[in-house]
């Protein structure tokens, strides 16, 4: 039982990062916003990021990717130095189908608990 919960929750992460790409690929109606932080960027402050943004669970779906995601080269994304880092956070609204925020954040570092999670390319935060 437990393996077929664990199987359906990440079929259903699978399906939820599916849709969000799609949206934000065919969909987006906003430029991307970009911010230069010139320190080491954390978790930390990627949660407290969308704590501003008033994210509602069940609602918003908050993400973040690397910008090497192949999906991630048909949307127009400045240039990334090579003496930095850089990432796509976002919010993936459910109720209207969109991405409300997107932003690339271009920084001197990446903190090792996001470059883990991003080995993947992309991850949906719970």
């Amino acid at each position: 039982m437990k393996n077929f919960i664990l199987i359906t929750t990440g079929f259903a992460i699978a399906v939820v990062c599916y849709i969000i790409w799609q949206k934000i690929i065919d969909n987006r109606t906003q430029p991307i916003e970009v911010e230069h932080a010139n320190y080491k960027v954390s978790m930390n402050s990627i949660a407290s990021y969308f704590r501003t943004l008033g994210v509602i669970k069940g609602v918003d779906v908050p993400f973040i990717s690397s910008t090497d995601n192949e999906k991630l080269k048909r949307i127009i994304i400045p240039d990334t130095p090579s003496d930095k880092k850089s990432i796509i956070v976002g919010v993936y609204n459910e109720q209207t189908e969109k991405v409300s925020h997107l932003k690339m954040i271009i920084a001197d570092d990446i903190d090792s608990e996001i470059e883990n999670a991003l080995s993947k390319g992309f991850v949906v935060l719970q």
